[in-house]
């Protein structure tokens, strides 16, 4: 039976869902827009331990990688104004959406394992114009449209996020 199945993919981006909003140290990259794309990576690795006993991260140019599984993992900023959050300007965006693009379509022409991009988009607030010319552009790349997303909200702020999975086949 497939490890990155629908019902699976929710339930893990359901716990990471949970270690982010009860992770006080993380407030403090919501409110500066800053990346945290390795925290996501041990807190993953934990968490598809369940899965397949035998996780490594960063091998072979993958994110995370064991007998069954290849993921990669993204971090997208958005830019705009929001509460909470410092008015940093944010690391160009069409490079964010273009590194999830790139990360889909290398996994597609690896084979053997079951693949997926799993990926944060942050701050936003629901799905803004902002995010959704960019979420719009991902599915268009990638052919395929995108699960709807598991919404998460940084501890004891009000800044929001979103978990985003795309099983590449």
């Amino acid at each position: 039976m497939p490890v990155l199945n629908v019902v699976n993919m929710n339930k893990i981006l359901i716990k990471l869902k949970g270690k982010i909003e009860s992770n006080q140290g993380l407030i403090v990259f919501g409110q500066n827009k800053a990346k945290f794309e390795d925290w996501i990576k041990v807190e993953l690795c934990g968490i598809l331990g369940k899965y397949d006993g035998k996780i490594i991260p960063e091998k072979d140019d993958i994110d995370i990688t064991s007998n069954k599984l290849e993921i990669e993992l993204k971090i997208f900023v958005t830019n705009g104004t929001y509460e909470e959050v410092e008015d940093v300007p944010s690391k160009n965006v069409t490079e964010n959406r273009n590194g999830i693009i790139k990360d889909f379509v290398d996994l597609k022409k690896r084979h053997g394992k079951e693949r997926a991009v799993i990926f944060i988009v942050f701050p936003v607030s629901g799905e803004s114009d902002n995010w959704v010319k960019h979420r719009l552009a991902i599915e268009d790349r990638i052919g395929k449209e995108l699960p709807k997303p598991i919404e998460f909200t940084f501890k004891d702020t009000k800044i929001n996020g979103l978990i985003y999975y795309v099983l590449v086949e």
